[in-house]
């Protein structure tokens, strides 16, 4: 992303398995700001077929993306396997921040933004958990970082 964009127009892209889904586009997303976009929306998928053993070679993709007229712009990404996720306390992360980078670029351990997203990964017979209300917002605490 060009470091002299004070805004733009997020996206979050989220691929498990080669399936896509799309968050809704938030515009005007402040750059180096303090201020918090957002989504508050549930992406679901669903894979009926799928045996245990594919479970342990599946990955969850999260993409955040300038959405522009013409072409977007990639700014940065977190990819973890299932496993992350099904083996811990009620198969999800809950409210957690992951560090984005940009595998393509010079230094793939640069920060190129953060999220906070929950995920859960279910398999048949697994309880559904809600969750639970996010208090204290803005504090980043245990944040995931890219591999």
């Amino acid at each position: 992303m060009d470091n002299t964009i004070s805004t733009f127009d997020g996206i979050i892209e989220i691929e498990v398995r080669g399936t896509k889904k799309y968050s809704s586009v938030k515009n005007n997303v402040m750059v180096d700001s303090d201020m918090q976009t957002r989504w508050d929306e549930h992406l679901y998928f669903e894979f009926p077929d799928m045996k245990p053993e594919d479970c342990q070679n599946s990955s969850v993709s999260i993409n955040l993306v300038d959405k522009n007229l013409f072409k977007n712009e990639f700014i940065g990404r977190y990819d973890m396997d299932w496993q992350t996720v099904y083996f811990t306390d009620k198969n999800m992360l809950e409210h957690q921040w992951l560090a984005l980078s940009n595998p393509e670029s010079e230094d793939y351990q640069e920060i190129k933004g953060m999220l906070k997203m929950s995920i859960a990964v279910r398999g048949p017979g697994d309880e559904p958990y809600p969750l639970n209300p996010q208090i204290g917002d803005k504090e980043v605490s245990q944040v995931l970082m890219p591999t």
